[in-house]
């Protein structure tokens, strides 16, 4: 009878045992989460600023230990930072510069992993854009006026025209440069207007120029302008000088075709469409391009355009 006492008792025991270690390695341990909070929550376009704001929440049994805030387009986080306790709040202002579809992923790194969240939003083009015109001389790559239009991101309707050398180090600029013009061999397409991003630009201000401080594979942002020529006359270009008259060219010209090069020949008396990464268009009249090629060797040269664009207000 004792040892029947004994086998219960240890029975019991271990009973107890097993239903506590289960109940240990069952316990659930809840994620961390993220609440996003956007402001304004309407339509938005280029030059506007979203504000973020952003909850992180956790508990006793998963603190919070970082976040990062990254959205599509960009390299390197938009904000980011370390985190303590159960939770914090952090607010990320973000100016819109471009047109089209962005997401915001908000990653939060607690205790027990990893979770993310994400915000997505369209940025449109303004409606009561500046029309403005200007002439231009751009130097090739072997001119003295070797320089870079910026026209439609300008805050002045006068069109910024930069060296290489202006935009070293210095992103803000970089990211305000249109397009550039080079003098090529025939066999790569001669004279040509060409964005900051395009293979013939890397080719002859990156590649080619390679051992100079201002070569453009340095910059960290090259903006992706796209041109197409058109059909359109230089007579009519000329003719339109009034604002609707110029907005009526370029709504016809983006009915021929839209832009989707990122170089074009620059031929002499032709008018080209161009969209610039901020999502704006304008039209370039090419009223004579003079580079010029001594077998391969480009020859100092420039190209002289009267330009009627689109710009910010």
């Amino acid at each position: 009878m004792k040892k029947l006492t004994r086998m219960l008792m240890m029975l019991g025991m271990a009973s107890v045992l097993v239903f506590s270690s289960c109940s240990k390695d069952e316990e659930t341990i809840e994620d961390a989460t993220i609440t996003i909070t956007p402001s304004p929550t309407g339509a938005l376009s280029i030059g506007d600023v979203l504000t973020l704001t952003i909850e992180f929440k956790g508990n006793d049994n998963n603190k919070l230990k970082s976040y990062t805030v990254t959205r599509t387009g960009t390299s390197a986080p938009i904000s980011s930072g370390n985190l303590t306790g159960t939770t914090n709040t952090t607010v990320v202002r973000d100016t819109m510069e471009t047109s089209g579809t962005f997401t915001y992923i908000v990653s939060l790194v607690s205790e027990k992993g990893t979770v993310t969240k994400d915000y997505s939003l369209t940025i449109g083009v303004p409606t009561n854009l500046v029309i403005a015109q200007s002439f231009a001389v751009l130097g090739n790559q072997v001119d003295s006026k070797r320089k870079f239009w910026s026209g439609a991101r300008s805050t002045s309707t006068t069109p910024a025209l930069y060296f290489l050398a202006d935009a070293v180090g210095n992103a803000d600029l970089q990211g305000d440069i249109d397009f550039g013009y080079v003098t090529r061999t025939v066999a790569n397409g001669g004279n040509k207007l060409v964005s900051p991003n395009s293979a013939d630009a890397t080719a002859i201000y990156g590649d080619q120029w390679s051992s100079q401080p201002e070569k453009i594979t340095n910059w960290t942002v090259r903006n992706n302008t796209t041109f197409i020529q058109t059909t359109i006359n230089p007579s009519e270009f000329t003719n339109a000088t009034a604002d609707t008259a110029i907005v009526s060219l370029i709504n016809k010209a983006k009915a021929l075709g839209e832009p989707n090069n990122q170089s074009v020949p620059a031929l002499d008396d032709k008018v080209y469409l161009y969209k610039t990464a901020s999502g704006l268009y304008g039209l370039i009249h090419v009223i004579i391009a003079t580079g010029t090629v001594n077998g391969t060797t480009p020859q100092a040269g420039d190209v002289t355009i009267a330009v009627k664009y689109e710009q910010l207000p």
